[in-house]
């Protein structure tokens, strides 16, 4: 998956649909506004996602969806983009709503790895973790020159905060800093970005 060539507009749909659903996760899990999302409808606030799942599975879907969307990024990649492509291979009766009509895959994908370089800085350890493995061992190749940029929009955007300096150099470090790091995938992203 981390070497698709060539994505179709069934590969957008499943990427799409389930950045959506990453999305929600990350509102209940990491943004912890489990019940304070407002609805839109009505004055007050209406619970996002399952009640059911415990803050344990949750926490798991995240990372495993979070991870596996870094690695089938690439399928956000494909050009020209065809709202309309997904019904012409598959029949539109049978189709859900909203997958009828594809959003622009590259926004999506950018809110993405906007989403995850910020999560570089969380709180939390084990968030941060799963931020840079995801920028890390688990990208797809085809993703390198966004993340770059993604990370280089960050170090642009933030300025010397005290004891810390935050420098393309210690960002990357951070994304690096790994035991776990593939080498070989490590310099062939650095040399694509150099």
């Amino acid at each position: 998956m981390r070497l698709i060539t060539s994505p179709t507009a069934v590969h957008v749909a499943v990427w799409q649909e389930l950045y959506f659903r990453w999305y929600a996760l990350t509102e209940m899990t990491i943004r912890m506004t489990f019940d304070t999302t407002t609805d839109g409808f009505e004055v007050g606030a209406a619970p996002v996602g399952d009640k059911a799942l415990s803050m344990e599975d949750r926490h798991a879907q995240w990372q495993n969806l979070t991870l596996f969307l870094s690695a089938f990024g690439a399928a956000c990649t494909r050009e020209p983009h065809d709202p309309s492509g997904l019904t012409k291979i598959i029949p539109p009766m049978i189709i859900p709503d909203g997958c009828r009509v594809l959003r622009d895959p590259s926004e999506l994908l950018t809110n993405f790895l906007t989403d995850i370089v910020n999560m570089l800085v969380h709180d939390s350890l084990q968030v941060r973790d799963i931020a840079r493995e995801a920028l890390s061992n688990e990208a797809s190749p085809r993703l390198y020159g966004r993340i770059i940029k993604q990370l280089d929009e960050y170090v642009g955007s933030t300025t010397d905060t005290g004891d810390i300096v935050f420098t393309p150099y210690s960002v990357i470090r951070m994304v690096t800093d790994d035991a776990n790091v593939n080498t070989p995938v490590l310099a062939v992203f650095l040399d694509q970005v150099t």
